[in-house]
């Protein structure tokens, strides 16, 4: 993409925090799913509990990285809410439609604090690829509040690289809605292709110029709560 300044990357930051906290795509359903930072995380039956453990870590990991602690991670398993929900975003073949689920986790009464719920994230492990994309690993929503795992055929073995994609994801839900190299040329900032946020999870860090960014979008955040 077309070179740009510092200046002007962290300003896309704050804007599209700022955007994103007032609710701008989505009156109804603003972006809150922070408000009481927490963090729920459901699995399949056939996905090990050590493997939503690692990317429980993992996800934590990323959060000390950027500057952002205090979030609280609850295991809840394979409950019935939720697979409930995940059946409901099944493709006939057997795919699962990511956007269909994060809409319905967005919706659900679980988040409705008028209804007794109470704001919050969702990150759902499941054993089913991604509809019309078997290469990705999982998907992420940060106005939504929801990762979707797509740990098919023997993915759930592959440690190191799930921990990567947990990594990766978490950063995506934290704001940074793009890869790092479709902004290579920002100015100020040196391009490493090894950032956790290149489209291949090649390294296991952020680089500076994806953790500025995901920094200066909850600084914005603080700031607009505050007032």
């Amino acid at each position: 993409m077309d070179s740009m300044t510092k200046d002007t990357w962290l300003y896309t930051s704050t804007h599209n925090a700022k955007w994103a906290y007032e609710g701008r795509h989505n009156p109804q359903f603003p972006m809150c799913w922070w408000i009481n930072k927490e963090i729920r995380i459901f699995w399949e039956k056939g996905v090990p509990e050590a493997v939503a453990r690692l990317i429980e870590g993992a996800c934590r990991d990323r959060l000390r990285e950027c500057e952002l602690p205090g979030m609280e991670f609850q295991l809840w398993g394979s409950h019935s809410s939720v697979m409930e929900q995940i059946q409901r975003a099944l493709t006939n073949n057997d795919e699962i439609d990511d956007e269909l689920l994060a809409d319905t986790c967005l919706k659900e009464s679980w988040r409705d604090e008028s209804n007794g719920g109470r704001q919050h994230a969702d990150i759902i492990i499941t054993r089913h690829p991604l509809i019309n994309d078997h290469a990705s690993w999982a998907s992420a929503s940060a106005l939504k509040g929801v990762i979707t795992f797509a740990l098919h055929s023997d993915r759930i073995d592959d440690h190191d690289f799930l921990r990567r994609v947990a990594k990766h994801e978490m950063a995506h839900m934290l704001g940074l809605m793009w890869h790092c190299n479709e902004h290579k040329n920002v100015e100020g900032y040196d391009y490493n292709p090894q950032c956790n946020l290149h489209w291949e999870c090649s390294g296991e860090h952020l680089c500076l110029k994806c953790r500025d960014f995901i920094f200066w979008w909850w600084e914005q955040f603080k700031y607009l709560s505050s007032q």
